[in-house]
This record gives structure tokens, C-alpha cells and sequence, in this order.
């Protein structure tokens, strides 16, 4: 229902006043005037000034109302202009206010320079911004608008391309729609905004993204292929050699029955060709971390070791950390150990190997000290070893630190957080 004018209620507020005065007024007067004439004329003439003052006092005070809510209206929307003129100036957003009735629509300066016309106020503006639509994005827009149309919706969301100037650029459309009682559209306030550059960085993301991973997917696979030569090379050199020597022992004893001293050689070279074997197939084989846990895991291959050269190892790592350990991050860990003991064991000549496994604040550390000969990291930087390392690694989007000098042992400090996918 239509709200009453305030000009009719002051009307009908008089014109109510005027009839409740006529109908009791004289009544009223003939009661105190009784049958005295003068006093009955002097009363008439007090009821019309008493109906002039009190009149005019309720027009006064009803119009005075009517117009403190019309300036409290009055400020507000000139608040309300105010801001929009300063939010105007501020954006670089372009700003639509659109008229479905008159397909008329008012343009804030931004907007303005976006389709390049010389005024805010643009009529037949749905041709005119269709147009500066993309030709191949065209169609689709406006089939989208008017399927949005159609189902009531209220917020509109889009992005397509635009003629800004004499170039297309990338822009995202939002807006909210006004509807009638019957759900027409009325109007519609929606800003353009520019993503061009912020799409163009996303996408160029992306493609290093896609460079990184192809390139670290290469180098997973050139550290696995050199992994195997170099088992392959452990299983020729040193296996192999030890097996082809102990048949020459063997050849001697056969053609010498007596010459046990030879047999008894052949048995020492073959004994060690199974340590060497079991050692190797030991490095192979994943632990059993479903078994165990990776600090028993990790103890269990200090002993195999241990076997072959003895060393004093020192480990600080707590047990309850297990707990916010992955499966897969257990297995990186250990193959990193491993792959680190393997280099220290080979070139380090170490007699002291300090490990320390640490989680803070969901960010894992591994830290591992030797007492070795050390090594200029520049000039094995792309060892066969700390590449493999590295590669794990940067699989879970991890840093590896190598600190080393010659005569001065190593650190190897390999950092990555819980929360990383792996790539």
C-alpha cells in the first residue's frame, strides 16, 4: 500500500480539527452563555480566535515534524552522495547503474573512460555494451544474462572479454539486481574490474608450475636411472670381482685337493660377497615402517652398517613425533638418512655421525652431522648422492643446506613443511 502524502494528512488532520470544532463548539458555547445574549456574542467570538490559534498551532507542529524527517532524509542522502562521489573518485573499477525500463544507464568516471564515451549518462546502453563484448565471448554472455533473467537470480557473476581503448582485456562482472513485486527487473548496480594482469600472472604461474614439475619429474627419474647404474656398477666391480676371484680359488682347490688353505679363501671372498649383497639389497628395499617405527627403522640400519666399518652415531629424535608424520613423509626421511650415511661411510671417513629429526610448528627438520674429511660443496654440488637427496627433497617442496669445508666435516640440513603436497 502506497504511503499517504504528507500534504493530504495535514489536509484531512484539518479538515477533522475543523468539523470536531463546528459540531462541538457552538454546543458548548450555549451551555456558558446560557440565555445572555452578549455573553453568548463575546463567546463567539473568543471560539473563532481560540480556533485560529489552536488551528495554526497544529499545522505548525505537524508541519514542523514532516519537515525535521524531511531534512534528517535530506542530510543522510547527501551523506550517501557524498560517499559515493569519494568511492566515485577512489576506484578504478568501473561503476554501472543500469535501468532495465529505459535500457538507460548512469556511468561513474571509470566506466566512463572504459568504453571511451563522453558522457555518464548513456542511453540504448545494452547495444552499445554488448558491442565492446569480445566476438567470440559475445553470445555467450548475453545467452547467460538472459537465462539470468529468466530464473530471478539476483547476483550476476561473469568474466569475458572487453574492448577497453582499441584493446580486449580480460574483466570480471559482478552486480546485484533489483526486482518488482512480480519479479521483473528493475534495476541493476554491477561493477567491470580489470583482471587482464592478474590473469596473465595466474596463467604465467601456472606454466612454471607445469616447467617446474616436468623438470623436477626428469630429474626424479635421471636420479632413479643413476641410482640403479650405481648398483648395477656395486654389483659388477665389487661382487662380480670378489665371485670371479673366489672361482679362481676354487678352480686351484679342485686341481690341488690338498690345498686347503686355498678353499678356506675362497670362503672368506665368498662370505663377503653375501655381506656385500645384503647390504646392497638392504639399501634397496623400503623398510617396513607398517612394522615399525621410522626410529627403529633408522636404528636397525645403523647396525646393518655397522657391520662393515663401526662408527659412534648419536640420534635426537623423539618418538611422539611419529604421530604427525605421513607414511610418505617417514620414508623420505629415512631415505635421506640413508643416502647421507652412504656418502658419509664412503668419502667421509667419519668416526662420529650426529642425527637430529625435528617438528615445530608443522615444519619438519633433519639435521645431520659427521666428523669427515669434508668437501668444497661447489665442486660436488651435483653429486650423484646429494642430487638424489635434493630430489626428495623438492618432491614435498623442501630446501636442502649443505655445509662442508675441507678438513672440516659436514652438515646437511634438509627442511620441508607438513603441509606441502607432494608435486
Amino acid at each position: 500500500m502506497r504511503r499517504v502524502h504528507p500534504a493530504l494528512k495535514i489536509t484531512l488532520l484539518y479538515l477533522t480539527f475543523s468539523l470536531i470544532w463546528i459540531l462541538t463548539g457552538d454546543e458548548i458555547v450555549s451551555k456558558l452563555a446560557g440565555n445572555d445574549a452578549e455573553a453568548n456574542q463575546h463567546l463567539q467570538n473568543l471560539k473563532g480566535v481560540f480556533f485560529v490559534f489552536l488551528s495554526g498551532s497544529l499545522l505548525y507542529f505537524t508541519a514542523l515534524r514532516y519537515f525535521k524527517n524531511l531534512q534528517r532524509t535530506l542530510n543522510n542522502e547527501a551523506s550517501l552522495l557524498q560517499k559515493l562521489k569519494a568511492l566515485n573518485e577512489a576506484t578504478t573499477e568501473g561503476i554501472i547503474d543500469y535501468d532495465f525500463r529505459t535500457d538507460t544507464a548512469i556511468l561513474n568516471d571509470s566506466m566512463k573512460n572504459f568504453m571511451d564515451v563522453p558522457d555518464n549518462v548513456i542511453k540504448n546502453f545494452r547495444q552499445t555494451h554488448t558491442l565492446k563484448m569480445h566476438p567470440e565471448d559475445r553470445q555467450m554472455i548475453i545467452d547467460k544474462f538472459d537465462v539470468y533473467l529468466k530464473e530471478t537470480k539476483t547476483k550476476w557473476n561473469s568474466e569475458y572479454r572487453y574492448k577497453i581503448k582499441n584493446d580486449y582485456r580480460n574483466i570480471l562482472s559482478q552486480g546485484y539486481i533489483l526486482r518488482d513485486s512480480e519479479g521483473r527487473p528493475v534495476q541493476m548496480i554491477y561493477i567491470l574490474k580489470d583482471v587482464t594482469e592478474i590473469k596473465e600472472s595466474q596463467e604465467n604461474y601456472d606454466r612454471q608450475q607445469a616447467i617446474f614439475r616436468k623438470s623436477l619429474a626428469l630429474s626424479v627419474i635421471e636420479a632413479q636411472e643413476t641410482e640403479r647404474n650405481r648398483w648395477a656398477l656395486e654389483l659388477h666391480d665389487n661382487i662380480c670381482q670378489m665371485l670371479a676371484v673366489s672361482k679362481l680359488y676354487m678352480e686351484i682347490g679342485l686341481s690341488k685337493p690338498n690345498n686347503t688353505s686355498v678353499l678356506l679363501q675362497s670362503k672368506a671372498i665368498v662370505e663377503n660377497a653375501i655381506n656385500e649383497i645384503r647390504t646392497i639389497s638392504y639399501n634397496i628395499k623400503p623398510p617396513q615402517l607398517e612394522l615399525m617405527t621410522l626410529g627403529e627403522s633408522i636404528k636397525m640400519l645403523i647396525t646393518n652398517i655397522k657391520i662393515i666399518q663401526d662408527f659412534e652415531f648419536i640420534m635426537d629424535f623423539n618418538e611422539a613425533y611419529e604421530l604427525e608424520l605421513r607414511m610418505e613423509h617417514k620414508l623420505m626421511i629415512y631415505r635421506v638418512v640413508q643416502e647421507q650415511l652412504n656418502n658419509i661411510l664412503k668419502y667421509a671417513a667419519a668416526t662420529e655421525i650426529f642425527l637430529s629429526i625435528r617438528i615445530e610448528n608443522g615444519t619438519v627438520s633433519v639435521y645431520i652431522q659427521d666428523d669427515g674429511k669434508g668437501f668444497d660443496p661447489e665442486k660436488i654440488k651435483n653429486g650423484i648422492g646429494l642430487n638424489n637427496i635434493r630430489s626428495r627433497i623438492q618432491a614435498f617442496s623442501g630446501n636442502l643446506t649443505i655445509n662442508s669445508a675441507p678438513g672440516k666435516g659436514c652438515e646437511l640440513i634438509a627442511v620441508f613443511n607438513l603441509e606441502a603436497d607432494t608435486i
